[in-house]
This record gives structure tokens, sequence and C-alpha cells, in this order.
């Protein structure tokens, strides 16, 4: 009975992360990749994820020549497969597309997909997650009609747009004509040791130290061809290493990315709390004149009346915010301003104010801070009933916390 509990528990374990490899993308007589050929493999992950997660792909070996345009993309992500889908467009045969792959649950992690290209250029995408300042890029695909050369890497990053940058060696970059790749966006701790190396020659790493609760990331950015690619990436696991070598063909100048990529954080992003409440209840002869809720925010310097979408800039780690409410007979305001997040009891600072001919007017005095210097996104939801301020959080999954909420309602 013990090992059927055991065995019951562990079968139907939830998972965050996941990695592989495949090589099914290679010559057979069922893979022969040309005249428009086209296959699409579901790949399992090795466990059932709470949330469809994000999965990118690192280029390993790669065996084909000038004249080749294949692409390559995800095509389905589910909690427990996804589906890659190879087409190879014109006559020129590809012998071989293997990929490492990484699937992840955690929005921390925000991967951008570009895949198959046409006619490539400089680009500029929109990312979610204001944290995100980090990032890598990694080939999936390639349109290669003539002599090549060109790189790619992240030219900028927002806290609402990246930027990718592609080099034009005149009268080669016209022979790309099609170019797919996806952008991996984190955190601060996302990323470690990433490094783009341009290699001429086989290339030994040496032992390398393994990095707690991360994997080893490799990819290409570019290439200089003007001949036969065949190259591959060789893992040694004892004493942990790689080699990036050529089989049966001379070597072709590339642009190699490592980066050790987080699969679990240890940085947990936390909201604003109220660290202090200040009420004042007066009767205003100018209150009839005045809007039902008006918020005032001293360090953005602005006056609201209306729902508005606010980003907080990473070194701003403290707000003073003063809310007036408009109180009428018959009516009262229950207020909550979130205290303690982490708190079991008394997580929120709790207020109720009953209105009368004496008492119109409600004014909140309150001090919300951090100690976490990251961008802030608020949104705060205004009516004549009331208004609520909410943070985004991007943890490993997004939440949205409420740190105020004032509501005006009949006694």
């Amino acid at each position: 009975m013990i090992l059927f509990i055991f065995y019951f528990i562990s079968a139907y374990a939830q998972i965050t992360s996941d990695s592989g490899f495949y090589a099914g993308f290679s010559s057979s007589p069922d893979f022969i990749c040309k005249d428009g050929f086209q296959k699409t493999a579901t790949l399992a992950f090795n466990g059932q994820f709470s949330n469809i997660p994000q999965v990118f792909l690192g280029l390993e070996l790669l065996n084909f020549d000038i004249g080749i345009d294949y692409r390559l993309s995800i095509t389905d992500i589910t909690t427990s497969n996804f589906d890659v889908s190879i087409n190879c467009i014109t006559s020129i045969e590809v012998f071989a597309v293997q990929f490492s792959w990484y699937a992840i649950d955690d929005q921390r992690i925000q991967v951008i997909n570009n895949f198959n290209m046409d006619n490539p250029d400089i680009k500029t995408f929109d990312h979610i997650n204001p944290n995100a300042n980090q990032g890598i890029i990694s080939i999936t695909s390639l349109g290669i009609y003539g002599d090549i050369d060109f790189s790619l890497s992240i030219s900028s990053i927002t806290p609402t747009q990246v930027s990718v940058s592609i080099t034009k060696v005149t009268d080669k970059f016209v022979n790309l004509k099609q170019l797919g790749y996806q952008i991996i966006l984190g955190t601060q701790e996302a990323f470690l040791q990433t490094k783009t190396n341009s290699f001429t020659a086989p290339f030994n790493s040496g032992t390398l130290l393994q990095q707690m609760n991360r994997w080893l990331f490799l990819s290409f950015t570019g290439f200089s061809m003007n001949s036969i690619l065949k190259e591959k990436v060789i893992r040694v696991s004892l004493p942990l290493s790689y080699t990036l070598e050529t089989f049966d063909a001379p070597f072709v100048k590339c642009n190699h990315l490592i980066s050790w990529i987080a699969y679990q954080f240890t940085t947990i992003y936390k909201p604003f709390e109220c660290q202090s409440v200040r009420l004042s209840q007066s009767n205003d002869n100018q209150a009839s004149t005045k809007p039902s809720i008006q918020i005032d925010i001293q360090e953005l310097n602005i006056q609201l009346v209306s729902s508005d979408q606010k980003l907080i800039d990473k070194s701003m780690n403290s707000l003073n915010i003063n809310v007036y409410v408009k109180c009428q007979n018959t009516k009262k305001i229950v207020s909550q301003f979130l205290r303690c997040q982490d708190c079991a009891k008394n997580k929120y600072h709790k207020f109720s104010n009953y209105c009368n001919q004496q008492i119109d007017i409600v004014t909140y005095f309150l001090r919300f801070s951090s100690t976490q210097s990251f961008y802030k996104e608020l949104s705060i939801n205004l009516n004549s009933d009331g208004i609520t301020i909410t943070q985004v959080l991007y943890n490993q999954v997004k939440t949205i916390e409420t740190i105020l909420d004032i509501q005006i309602q009949n006694q």
C-alpha cells in the first residue's frame, strides 16, 4: 500500500521546468527535407505542468549547404507536450537540424517568438514584464541563397520593448532571405555568465562549473558562410564541458552564445505595503463642487479623478497617497490597505467611516513603501462608488495584488 501511494503521488507530480534534446529532424528514409517536405514532431514533457509553459530552443547540430530554406517553428504547446514543425522549401536538402529544448512555467522569463521572418531586418517587439531587463537570442531557422555574413544581437531593452539588430554586410545580406529566432527575456537573476563568442575554428570550453538550478544554454547567433555547414555541439557531463566542432567539412565561422539560464528563482517580487494611515473627517462647504473621489500621488506629482495605469520607476520605493472621498448622508465608506502581504492575520488595515450631516468628507493620508528596487506596475480603477489600486507582480505566476480599496456603500 505504501508503494502504491508513493507511485500515485509521483505519477501526478507537477513540474515547473523541463528540458531535453531532439534529433528527429535528421536524414532518414522518413526525413528527406527538400522540395516542400514538412514534418511535425510532438515532444512530451517529463511530467505535467500546471500551466502551459514557455518553450525555447537552442540549435546544436546543423548539416546543410547554401541554397537551403528551412522553416522551423513551435506550433502548439500544452501542459504535457509541444509540437515543433519543419518545412524545407527549396530543392537543396537539409540533412539535419537538431536542438536542445527548454520549457519553463515562470513569469520571470518571457519568450518572444519571431519564427521564419522573410526579408530579415531590425525589429522591435513589445514585452509584458517591465522588470525583464536582460535577454539573449537564439536562431531557429535560415534561408540561405548565397554567401552570408551576419550576426544577431539585442540592441536595447526598455520596460516595454526589446529591439533586435542584425549586421548587414554589403552584397551578402541580400542572400539571407529568411531568418527565424527566439528572444528569451528575464529578470536580473535569469541569466548568468552570458557571453557571445566569434569562432573561426573548433572550440573546447574546458571544464565548467555547474551552476545551481540553471541550464547550460547554447545557441548560434550568426554565421559567415560560403560553403557547406556541418557543425555540432558535443556536451560532456563529467567533467562538465562542451565542444563546438565540424564534421566532414571545413569549419564555418559563427557567433555562438553561452548562458546559464535559471529555472528556479530566489527573488520574489512583493507589492507596496501601507506603513501608515491617517484619516481626516470633516465638513467641507465646497464639497458639492468637488468630484466624488480624488487621488493625489505626491511623488508622481499627479492628481487623478479617473482610472489610470502607472509604471513606477524602480528607484522609487515609497509613495505618499492622499485620497479624498465625498461622504453622503446615509452612506458609509469601507476601506482596506495592504499592511503585510505575508501575514496570515491582520493582512490589511481596515476602516469603516459613517457619513452624517456633520461629516461629508473623509480624507486618507497613506504612506506605502517597498524594500525592493524594481518597476512597480499599478492599475488605478476609479469610479463614483470607489477606488481600487492593484499591483501586477511577475513571479512564478503572475498575480494581481490589491494594495488599496475604498468603497462607498449604503449604511
